[in-house]
């Protein structure tokens, strides 16, 4: 599917000009992201329906366990096991159908803007780091601010590893406006700050760990994007079956 976008301050024909492509197929290796959320999503509420949470494992739930080891947790005799497991699990845990939904529909649109500029490949790596480094931000800050990022608090779901992806899609398109039908115009940065403040709805916990995450997300995203743009330019990204097409006198 291909969505056509302006220039803020110009524009072009329907027909032609700039476009992104965002496919819905499943092959595509950032859709093969989203959909492994979605399932993750899918077995985890199967399970509490299921009545499987209650049940007895090893001298805990399975809801603690899934809470507290699969996602990353703040309290210090969970630690071995956030560095362990919940480091690189957290990101798929989601208990709130709203974080779900703000978190793979701004993967979806803004790692296929990113695409453009770095390819598939990357976008899915950068988005992994992303979410290690955020999860390290958020255990750092309990072991340093204790007072203020309170005790026992979580982390789960993917938004911190998705609002670095938005940031650094956002430095090089956010004067893009996507035409939707006729009329509906959005430009990249719009969707972007509305989908922070969403967040703040479905996403943040009070808790100022948080607060860093999102910092540091950002800030990784801005720093990536300044280093793209000093290395590649402003040219877009060119598959190597596509540089094999364009003529040898170019």
């Amino acid at each position: 599917m291909r969505v056509f976008y302006d220039l803020i301050g110009t524009r072009t024909s329907p027909r032609g000009g700039r476009y992104f492509e965002l496919p819905v197929i499943p092959k595509d290796k950032i859709n093969v992201l989203v959909f492994i959320h979605l399932l993750a999503f899918g077995l985890y509420m199967a399970m509490w329906y299921g009545g499987l949470f209650p049940e007895v494992m090893d001298q805990d739930t399975l809801h603690y366990y899934t809470r507290d080891i699969l996602a990353v947790s703040s309290r210090a005799q969970d630690l071995i096991f956030s560095w362990t497991t919940g480091l690189f699990t957290y990101q798929f845990i989601h208990r709130n159908a709203g974080e779900l939904v703000l978190s793979v529909m701004m993967l979806w649109l803004f790692g296929h803007i990113l695409q453009k500029k770095i390819g598939q490949l990357r976008v899915v790596a950068f988005y992994f780091i992303l979410v290690i480094l955020s999860a390290i931000v958020f255990n750092l800050s309990h072991l340093l601010f204790p007072i203020f990022s309170g005790p026992g608090g979580i982390m789960e779901g993917a938004f911190g590893g998705v609002l670095g992806v938005m940031t650094t899609a956002v430095y090089f398109y956010g004067r893009a406006r996507l035409r939707l039908g006729k009329k509906l115009r959005f430009s990249v940065w719009q969707i972007y700050f509305a989908a922070l403040l969403l967040s703040l709805v479905c996403v943040y916990k009070n808790n100022i760990a948080y607060i860093l995450v999102y910092l540091s997300s950002i800030w990784i995203g801005f720093r990536y994007a300044r280093y793209l743009a000093g290395k590649h330019s402003d040219k877009p990204y060119i598959k190597k079956q596509d540089l094999a097409k364009v003529p040898a006198n170019l």
